[in-house]
């Protein structure tokens, strides 16, 4: 350790192990300290002085107040040693026996004259890898632990010499999550003002730190600094702090516009423009709903002589969904993505490929979609898993493909999107039973494929959603439910999924479909029975049924209550209600309620607003459709923020295609 090379002591014999040992033990009882309180897996060999000059050192810590500090002079002139001994052998032995007691020290004798910086800055290091590392320690416990040392920390530095601390980026890695933004702000503080040296690698972790905070133009500043530090900026952590920024910038007002200019700020410092930030500006540019810069960044990455990669193309497919009318780009990209990606070895691609023909072909070609599906999927998949389901796949494609072993197993999300398309072909509700039935069984029997599917709500969604269509099979959208509720035999291997919002609001609606309004209703209670609560796309659908059946006291307090959460009012909510033909009446109540000015837009129609809402329709049945999926694009706060299932944007988006919003 360099505490003990530092301070030079010498090492005896094992008799004085065993001496240390018993003294040890000793001050455990003293203190009333567990048996196993950090009993060190060696003896820390010291002469029997040593052990001496500890125990006065100790000894006078503890009969002094909390948070005062005292220089260690009379102990060395009482002894003959320099201070920095006395202080190192202290040090020592708390760094091994006992180091609870080591802050405190460090605390206690921060005084002039200081001990040597480096070992200060030792001890603290050992403590934060001794915090991640003891089993002794819970979560709560660990977490106490380092804020006390950040505490510390920012102390210490603090010194009349001026010397400055030097913090190794592996510590500060360390202690980072534990720090509150305040705490933060003070050790970036110290080191804009040179008390705190580190290397320019550490500043890149404060740019990252700050820009998920959303402090961009703090980031910034510390890539600079990072840069003129010396930094490489060809380097994988330069890359990955610009990669970082690049990213969250699409958040920030200006967006894509804040993002270009980054772009650009960072290239003229020097920055390689890779493929890498080329895809991470497109995909911010496609949230925005940019496609032209999509394409003027993928021609320009192109010209620059990058290669496009899986990803670039993943980003690509999700612009293509986006605009999915647009046969010819869509050709396009999947022209592109054959000539630079082994498809054939990409699941990722190639399920993004299945996803956009499925969105394709089921709005536009909705005849011939599973065949078209089809086809695409043996070139790609092995057929077994959809024949095991009784999938009838077309026999052409199926032939002249490879044989299945040189075929990728299909994905959850790639079965998910077949399943879906299947059976919006088959129309016979018979056949969405049997084939519901045959899935159950396979995932009992521990199908390597379908019981995966059991793990996620998202297949049984798909069978829900059908169910629910028709009321002769309302009962079988009832069995779904029970069996993501109920365990799954030890055969299966796997862990059901439970219903989630999506599930619950699919249920339902189903009944909102059929006019059955109180069996909505106590769907909504016992969901919310659940422990969850729904959000603007579940009420929406109650709101479209009382306003549907003129009920106005019923409008009213489901508006009432979908208000108290914080949910409603949006443009499917204005539009529902809207239905109701009893204005003058509804009004009354409104106003009772106090709602009729949220309601009222009539100077907004003035304003143009309502050509907009119309214009923005489209848009708006997309997100809410991708919010079935449990994945929205810009989630509502009850959704989940992300698509569990991997692909850039939800399976079930499909449902959108099947017009099911259309008809509300």
């Amino acid at each position: 350790m360099m505490v003990s090379r530092a301070c030079g002591l010498h090492y005896h014999s094992a008799s004085y192990g065993g001496l240390e040992r018993a003294r040890h033990n000793v001050r455990k009882r003293e203190l009333g300290l567990p048996e196993h309180f950090l009993e060190p897996p060696t003896a820390l060999l010291m002469s029997t002085d040593a052990f001496e000059r500890i125990d006065e050192v100790l000894d006078h810590m503890e009969s002094m107040p909390d948070g005062s500090v005292w220089s260690l002079t009379t102990f060395a002139h009482r002894h003959g040693k320099l201070e920095r001994e006395i202080w190192a052998e202290t040090a020592l032995w708390l760094v091994c026996y006992d180091k609870v007691r080591l802050v405190r020290f460090l605390l206690a004798t921060h005084i002039m004259l200081y001990p040597p910086i480096n070992w200060v800055e030792d001890c603290l290091r050992v403590l934060a890898r001794h915090y991640i590392t003891s089993s002794k320690l819970d979560d709560e416990m660990r977490a106490t632990r380092f804020r006390e040392l950040v505490r510390t920390l920012l102390v210490l530095i603090e010194r009349e010499t001026k010397e400055p601390f030097v913090l190794s980026s592996s510590f500060v890695l360390l202690v980072m999550p534990y720090c509150t933004d305040a705490q933060l702000d003070e050790i970036w503080a110290r080191i804009k003002l040179g008390k705190v040296k580190v290397h320019s690698h550490t500043i890149l972790h404060f740019a990252e730190h700050f820009v998920k905070h959303g402090q961009l133009d703090r980031s910034l500043d510390a890539l600079l600094d990072a840069e003129a530090m010396g930094a490489r900026m060809d380097s994988v952590a330069f890359h990955s702090a610009c990669a970082t920024l690049l990213r969250r910038s699409s958040s920030h007002p200006g967006g894509i516009r804040m993002c270009l200019r980054l772009v650009e700020h960072l290239g003229s410092l020097g920055l390689v423009i890779d493929t890498r930030i080329y895809s991470i500006v497109m995909l911010n540019a496609v949230e925005a709903g940019d496609l032209e810069t999509v394409s003027n960044l993928y021609r320009a990455m192109l010209d620059q002589g990058h290669q496009p990669n899986e990803y670039t193309f993943a980003i690509r497919l999700k612009a293509c969904k986006l605009q999915i009318r647009n046969s010819r780009m869509l050709q396009e990209v999947i022209t592109d993505a054959i000539k630079y990606v082994d498809v054939r070895t990409n699941i990722l691609v190639c399920g993004e490929i299945l996803h956009c023909l499925a969105l394709h072909h089921v709005k536009y070609h909705r005849g011939a979609a599973f065949n078209t599906l089809a086809v695409a999927y043996t070139q790609f998949f092995d057929p077994a898993p959809l024949e095991r389901l009784g999938i009838e796949l077309p026999p052409g494609p199926k032939e002249e493909a490879d044989s299945p072993q040189q075929r990728m197993q299909p994905s959850r999300q790639v079965l998910t999107n077949m399943l879906w398309v299947y059976l919006r072909h088959k129309q016979l509700p018979k056949d969405t039973i049997d084939c519901y039935k045959r899935w159950r069984q396979l995932v009992a029997s521990g199908d390597k494929a379908w019981a995966e599917c059991a793990t996620a709500p998202y297949v049984s969604n798909v069978f829900l959603h059908r169910f629910t269509r028709q009321q002769e099979t309302l009962l079988q959208a009832t069995q779904v439910i029970k069996d993501m509720q109920n365990p799954l035999p030890p055969t299966s291997g796997v862990k059901q999924a439970p219903p989630n919002l999506v599930s619950w609001t699919i249920f339902m609606r189903g009944f909102v479909r059929q006019g059955q309004t109180k069996l909505a209703e106590q769907v909504l209670s016992y969901m919310r029975s659940k422990g969850m609560e729904p959000d603007h796309v579940t009420w929406n659908y109650l709101i479209g049924r009382y306003a549907d059946d003129q009920d106005a006291e019923g409008l009213v307090d489901v508006v009432r209550r979908a208000e108290a959460g914080d949910e409603v009012w949006n443009y499917w909510a204005h539009r529902r209600i809207k239905n109701f033909r009893d204005k003058e009446r509804l009004g009354r109540l409104l106003e009772e309620q106090k709602f009729e000015q949220r309601m009222d837009f009539s100077q907004d129609i003035k304003k143009g607003l309502s050509e907009r809402l119309m214009e923005a329709a489209a848009g708006e049945g997309r997100q809410m459709d991708e919010e079935w999926s449990g994945a929205p694009k810009k989630a509502s706060k009850k959704r989940p923020p992300k698509d569990v299932e991997g692909f850039a944007d939800s399976s079930s988006e499909l449902a959108e295609m099947a017009g099911s919003f259309r008809q509300v």
